[in-house]
């Protein structure tokens, strides 16, 4: 009933703009389900609709249907489909990818932890879809095994070549750490791509080698157009020599703007984040360090450098 309730309230209401609808898989039955895609299609005012770990892919017809009726929606900007096992039949990136063809105001896109990268189907859909979309400007594929297959890391990556509108891509939770050949694959596209300004790589287990860490920083130093880089949690505290390499190439790089590396046992190489004041020096464009969850607080003498930096150059170090 929570979801007929919700339908109702959207056919009539012209103020809500975030539909959040996390978790709630015992809610869409197929009678529910039938009057929310109705209340989606009449409603002239949400904005951000989130549909995320409903199971979905698995109801028939359901994300068909959540599709269709957003097709005519000229209000949605932010879709989050994440944790519906949509990987699990292609009509389901079938149904996603008619729906971005035509729709032209849906910007943000998340598709994490669906298991995409175990279907070749699946992802030959939404590769063609990003290679010709004119709208989106971020989406998110977190968790979906994309390393563990190559033929589907090169579907990705010359899809990304092709699309010339994604602004900010999320990868996080793919374990390249472990997977280098096809790692080196998407180095290798982000090298010459020059429209993404915003890549996140948290939790792949990078720092576990250190040719993965080299890898990247060889292709920092190359990229013309990242803006901001997310490396949270890849274990970089194990690797010394790794994070060197990255501080050489944020020098070499001059047009990051953000880095986070929270969450990666960064107390370990302490002494080694001293450098930091090098980096700003020599790279005018780096204005935030993110660098919370590092245990930093047991090194004062460390944190005071840190905090004292901060001041110097008017920058953001976030260090707890």
């Amino acid at each position: 009933m929570l979801i007929y309730h919700l339908s109702e309230f959207l056919k009539i209401t012209k103020s809500v703009q975030n539909v959040a609808l996390w978790g709630n898989e015992e809610h869409f039955g197929k009678e529910c389900l039938k009057a929310f895609c109705h209340g989606l299609k009449v409603n002239t005012s949400v904005q951000v609709l989130n549909l995320g770990d409903n199971g979905l892919g698995l109801k028939k017809n359901s994300i068909k249907g959540i599709c269709k009726a957003l097709r005519m929606n000229h209000t949605l900007t932010t879709l989050n489909l994440g944790g519906n096992k949509l990987g699990v039949s292609a009509k389901n990136l079938k149904a996603i990818t008619k729906l971005m063809k035509i729709n032209n105001t849906i910007q943000y896109l998340g598709l994490g932890s669906n298991v995409l990268g175990h279907s070749s189907d699946c992802m030959k859909l939404l590769c063609d879809m990003i290679k010709n979309n004119k709208t989106l400007i971020s989406i998110g594929l977190p968790s979906n095994a994309l390393s563990d297959d190559l033929d589907i890391m090169k579907q990705l990556c010359d899809a990304l070549n092709a699309n010339r509108t994604l602004l900010n891509l999320n990868l996080e939770y793919n374990t390249f750490g472990k997977n280098f050949v096809t790692f080196k694959l998407f180095c290798q596209t982000l090298r010459n791509q020059n429209v993404l300004k915003s890549v996140d790589l948290g939790n792949n287990f990078l720092g576990e080698k250190l040719i993965n860490l080299e890898l990247l920083c060889d292709t920092l130093v190359i990229n013309k157009g990242l803006r901001n880089l997310g490396l949270g949690s890849n274990l970089i505290g194990k690797c010394k020599d790794g994070l060197k390499t990255l501080f050489e190439a944020l020098k070499q790089n001059g047009r990051i703007e953000t880095i986070e590396l929270d969450g990666n046992g960064l107390i370990e190489v302490g002494e080694e984040l001293k450098n930091l004041e090098d980096v700003f020096k020599k790279s005018k464009a780096l204005n935030s360090v993110s660098m919370g969850d590092n245990q930093l607080e047991r090194n004062k003498e460390l944190c005071t450098f840190l905090m004292e930096l901060e001041k110097k150059y008017g920058l953001s170090l976030k260090i707890l």
